[in-house]
């Protein structure tokens, strides 16, 4: 019994199976590699061509000028939008400052007592309602003491504050209070 004869002839019968296994591999890689260069040959051969016809040029002209004038109409919004929002500001300050000098040319009128960064605010943002406030100014018995109105605003005078806080009342010879009309025209000033 010779099996090593045996086992040797599978090997070489395996062996060229394999071999034939490898080359039949070789003419399948090859086979799909010729393939794939025809593909690419027909492919270049075959360029697509798309033709846009007249209306279908106009169409999208007329899209992208559309495009166009919508983005300049919502810019100009936009523009116009901020405009309205900066002058909407505008008046709201400038309304504040009506109505603070409203205030205090009611305070001057009526008599009471009026800081005089309050009338140096009145005379800079409303001279003639300040020059009517002062001639129509009413002396009281008793004038009501008010705070400042007006925000405290970068003066150039060293004058000091308190100023205004002067009393505007002096004793006379006999003990009764006497006010002094001048007192209040002097702080204007």
């Amino acid at each position: 019994m010779d099996t090593g004869g045996v086992n040797k002839g599978n090997l070489i019968l395996h062996d060229k199976m394999m071999q034939l296994a490898k080359n039949n591999n070789k003419q399948a890689r090859q086979a799909i590699q010729s393939h794939i260069l025809e593909a690419e040959k027909t492919r270049n051969s075959m360029k697509d061509t798309v033709e846009i016809s007249t209306e279908g040029r106009e169409r999208a002209g007329n899209l992208k000028n559309e495009t166009e004038s919508t983005l300049n109409w919502y810019e100009e919004m936009m523009r116009q939008l901020e405009s309205a929002r900066e002058q909407g500001e505008a008046m709201a300050e400038a309304a504040r400052v009506r109505i603070k000098c409203l205030i205090i040319a009611a305070r001057i009128m009526s008599g009471d007592k009026v800081p005089r960064e309050d009338y140096r605010y009145l005379a800079k943002h409303d001279l003639e309602l300040y020059s009517k406030a002062v001639s129509l100014r009413m002396e009281k018995e008793d004038p009501k003491k008010h705070r400042r109105v007006s925000e405290k605003e970068k003066s150039d005078d060293n004058e000091s504050v308190n100023r205004s806080d002067r009393t505007e009342s002096a004793k006379s010879d006999n003990g009764e209070i006497q006010t002094q009309a001048n007192t209040d025209n002097s702080e204007t000033s």
